[in-house]
């Protein structure tokens, strides 16, 4: 049937006097379209419902006529298709019934062959030691050199083994350290403050210490303050039950960096200016080794630095902490 529909495809195609055939070609793309996705099922019931249509001559008749002459082809596809999964499916059971019968056949013939196999490991037990085989190669203690330190087999791996225990060790320590540093900086919340995370991407986060050591990026736990402002401006033209917009008040950054290399060194920050304007900055904070550079985006406003109004700058403990407000605007006429 598919060779037969080719044929006529061809000989179709090769036919240019039959005015009929104008029509088919105009809606050849249509045609493709209403066989694509259906199984052998559908297209038989599809089938009997062109049938219907041509027999009561209802819409395009010459548009039926070429679905009816497809179809059969189409069909024959299909059931093909569906033929050769059904093959497809069979031929994957039976690789799987056959690989289930090699794993439990095998054991049984490797218990049976069981002296032979412990004969031929006796027999390469007896054969010489070939070097190329084996990387690296065995070195006889004979050969050993005075400055070497010979160690046991078991001694290595109780080295390891406490090695291990000392990273598991490490690693719970450091989750206590830095629970007990977060429970630290998020203490004494006032009111109006929330968690402030506004990351920026940091340029030419290169150093030079960072093929000895594994950069990362440290944790935080920053807070901005809101509120409102009540100058004379806001005074006059708002009240308690219409209030102006909330602002920003200030920032407290706390930065945890517990395994930094030289405690001694204070970690630093810069105020750099923002790319969208001058509304707002990038704060950068550097520290050293193993710690990557992180910084965040603030409103551009001036600050006060008088201890009095909340400022603090210090490093204590493995938490670097930057706590400032902003200086109040007041309205002038």
């Amino acid at each position: 049937t598919i060779v037969e529909d080719e044929i006529r495809r061809l000989q179709e195609a090769s036919t240019t006097d039959n005015q009929r055939q104008v029509v088919h070609r105009s809606v050849q793309g249509n045609v493709a379209t209403v066989f694509i996705g259906k199984t052998y099922s559908q297209l038989v019931t599809l089938k009997h419902q062109i049938a219907r249509k041509i027999g009561a001559k209802e819409g395009d008749v010459s548009y039926w006529e070429h679905l009816h002459q497809q179809i059969n082809a189409v069909m024959a596809k299909a059931r093909l298709r569906e033929n050769h999964q059904k093959v497809l499916q069979m031929r994957l059971e039976q690789l799987r019934s056959r690989q289930l019968e090699e794993m439990y056949v095998a054991p049984t013939e490797e218990a049976e062959s069981e002296p032979s196999g412990v004969k031929e490991e006796a027999e390469l037990e007896d054969t010489e030691y070939d070097q190329t085989m084996y990387s690296p190669p065995l070195i006889q203690a004979s050969d050993a050199e005075a400055s070497w330190t010979i160690v046991e087999e078991m001694a290595d791996q109780q080295a390891i083994a406490d090695a291990r225990h000392d990273v598991v060790r490490s690693a719970r320590h450091n989750r206590e350290e830095e629970g007990h540093m977060r429970a630290m900086a998020s203490k004494d919340m006032e009111p109006g403050e929330a968690t402030f995370n506004v990351q920026v991407p940091v340029e030419n986060n290169s150093f030079l210490w960072q093929s000895k050591f594994r950069p990362r990026k440290p944790r935080f736990f920053n807070r901005v303050h809101c509120g409102f402002e009540w100058n004379k401006y806001n005074q006059t033209h708002y009240g308690h039950d219409n209030p102006p917009p909330k602002v920003v008040h200030g920032y407290k950054f706390n930065i945890f960096y517990p395994d930094l290399i030289d405690k001694r060194t204070a970690p630093e920050y810069k105020v750099l200016p923002a790319e969208d304007g001058q509304d707002f900055c990038v704060i950068r904070f550097h520290a050293g080794p193993p710690y990557e550079d992180i910084a965040f985006k603030i409103v551009n406003r001036e600050w006060e630095f008088s201890r009095k109004h909340g400022f603090r700058c210090q490093f204590r403990n493995g938490v670097f902490q930057l706590h400032f407000r902003y200086r109040r605007q007041f309205y002038r006429r």
